[in-house]
């Protein structure tokens, strides 16, 4: 990690180390003379916009490890609160990155909390406040900022328009998926329409998603899709033939390679839509098959350790199905896990605190936990080292 980073940073591993525990440059940054000396050298590499740029970098090459460390090293640096804010923001967005919705709303609410933050700064980190309510299913929340994010965007008359469209951008596609997953906690017709005017809005302001994670356009077209099911202008049906015709051809793509991490998890999310609307199909059909497949497939698109928030929700549509299928009299769907599919469910256990009461029930009322008593614990119980 230290021999990684000062190649990055263009540091001595010496430098590097010493910045990490916050102390001086070297063994004679004790003595006044030295130290005007190794300020002068080393003032500029470590400047604060230096590494802020760095980070930035690191962060859109997915290196997110190393985008962590440097965004610690930049809190260090800080001098002020505008600083610190920034550095709380970097450091927020990697920990949702590594699956760790409820840091990073400790982060952004720090962020949030600074001294001499200005407008773009506030209104960005309002933003990833947004994003980490959604990650843990705080939909109200999510929808409660977002819509003060479009307040502020509206009140402000001094900027160049062209500069907030991203934010603007980002608060329409938060607040339009809010609704659209609080759909079975009761939503009105005019609350839908609004969330699809929003994504609709988001699709024409889009350029350069602000979320380097995921395709955030391929998701609000499949959100979209969602909403027209229960605005009534497109059947359950036809919206789960569209879904299931075009995860055929990401399948393909996913088993030769061509995905890209970001398109990868976007179909995740279509095969959560799907497994959603056929979920909520009271037409004739098989509802409960369509939701297990799907449910299954999303799996498939989210198999990497820091994606555990969408398997916890794939995860949970599984186990609604196994158990609508029992409930409804239609035919019973087998649940069954290989040992390497157990592992999988047991470290999204052990990375989210709010699938480990579930995911327990569903081990339990499933017959897997008995079924994995026979099978060799060092195949699936090392899960629970967290993610």
């Amino acid at each position: 990690m230290v021999d990684a980073l000062a190649g990055v940073l263009e540091w001595t591993v010496k430098d590097v180390v010493n910045a990490l525990r916050g102390g001086p440059p070297n063994k004679h940054a004790q003595h006044p003379q030295h130290a005007t000396i190794q300020t002068r050298l080393l003032g500029r590499r470590r400047r604060f916009e230096d590494l802020r740029r760095i980070s930035s970098r690191l962060e859109k090459s997915d290196r997110t490890s190393l985008c962590g460390t440097v965004s610690g090293m930049m809190y260090r640096h800080a001098h002020d609160g505008h600083e610190r804010s920034i550095a709380l923001q970097m450091i927020g967005r990697v920990q949702m990155q590594m699956g760790d919705p409820s840091g990073s709303l400790i982060s952004f609410r720090n962020g949030l909390g600074q001294s001499g933050l200005d407008f773009t700064a506030r209104l960005e980190l309002k933003i990833d406040l947004c994003r980490a309510h959604m990650g843990l299913h705080h939909h109200i929340e999510a929808r409660t900022i977002a819509t003060d994010v479009l307040g502020m965007i509206a009140a402000d008359t001094r900027r160049d328009r062209a500069g907030l469209d991203e934010a603007e951008a980002s608060a329409r596609y938060i607040r339009g998926n809010a609704v659209r997953e609080s759909i079975e906690r009761g939503v009105s017709i005019k609350e839908l329409a609004v969330a699809r005017e929003d994504l609709l809005r988001f699709l024409q302001l889009e350029k350069k998603s602000s979320n380097s994670s995921l395709d955030e356009r391929t998701v609000a077209i499949g959100a979209i899709l969602e909403l027209d099911t229960e605005l009534g202008t497109v059947t359950p049906t036809d919206a789960i033939h569209t879904i299931e015709a075009t995860l055929r051809i990401a399948s393909a793509d996913l088993e030769e390679g061509l995905l890209k991490d970001v398109t990868r998890r976007a179909w995740s999310w279509w095969c959560l839509i799907g497994a959603r609307i056929a979920g909520r199909d009271h037409g004739p059909g098989p509802r409960w098959e369509k939701t297990h497949d799907l449910a299954r497939k999303a799996i498939m698109f989210s198999s990497r350790p820091e994606e555990s928030l969408l398997r916890a929700s794939a995860y949970l549509l599984w186990f609604r199905a196994w158990e609508g299928s029992r409930h409804t009299g239609a035919r019973a769907i087998a649940w069954h896990m290989e040992p390497m599919e157990l592992e999988l469910f047991v470290k999204t256990m052990g990375a989210q605190n709010s699938f480990m009461e579930p995911g327990w029930r569903i081990l339990r009322e499933t017959g897997t936990l008995d079924r994995a008593k026979s099978m060799d614990p060092r195949t699936w119980r090392k899960g629970f080292v967290r993610a």
